[in-house]
């Protein structure tokens, strides 16, 4: 059996009881509740995530967040780097962008340049609304955060009109006819771009 790797504490993880000016009772925020929040708000705005997929929770490695599928089942996890389980701005950053990766996942990669566009966009609306201070610097992201946007700006329900054209098949699988049978406006060359895989 494999010995539970701890090489020092993660921040994020402890919660205290606390009580708010009306009294009602709870709990102080953890990174966990902080996953079940951001998935909620992604449901609100894009869609109901497949609930056939069962979330685990977090963990910490390397310097690439990413998720992950223990066992070869229908189990997802998030991993975020090692640098977040220090600061917990950035483990909230990672988490928006990577619960987007959980509406629908796939062990096949890479996916899409449509989700990973999304993915970071998400990720700075969070960073915004929650004072993050955190914003992507990579490239190969913010092309794909600016591909999507174009979309959204010709059709504002884009993502959701998107996802429905895929019923039971996932960003991985988006192709040209997906985005222009949701988006008929939408030029082909942007559709094509967005089906493709992402390089990152």
């Amino acid at each position: 059996m494999t010995v539970i790797f701890n090489p020092k504490p993660a921040i994020g993880f402890h919660t205290t009881p606390f009580k708010d000016q009306h009294g009602n009772s709870g709990f102080s925020y953890t990174l966990t509740q902080k996953v079940g929040e951001y998935l909620r708000e992604a449901e609100r705005r894009f869609g109901e995530r497949n609930t056939k997929w069962t979330i685990l929770g977090i963990e910490f490695f390397g310097d690439i967040p990413q998720i992950w599928f223990p066992y070869n089942e229908k189990l997802v996890s998030i991993i975020l780097t090692d640098a977040a389980s220090a600061d917990p701005n950035e483990a909230l950053f990672e988490i928006a962008h990577e619960v987007i990766h959980l509406l629908e996942p796939t062990i096949r990669s890479p996916t899409s340049v449509f989700e990973e566009g999304l993915a970071t966009l998400f990720a700075h609306d969070i960073s915004v609304r929650d004072g993050l201070g955190r914003w992507s610097s990579q490239p190969s992201y913010l092309a794909a955060e600016k591909e999507l946007k174009d979309l959204i700006a010709l059709h504002p329900d884009a993502v959701n009109d998107v996802r429905s054209q895929l019923t039971k098949r996932t960003f991985f699988d988006l192709t040209e006819s997906d985005i222009l049978a949701a988006c008929p406006t939408a030029p082909s060359s942007l559709a094509k771009t967005l089906c493709e895989k992402f390089v990152r």
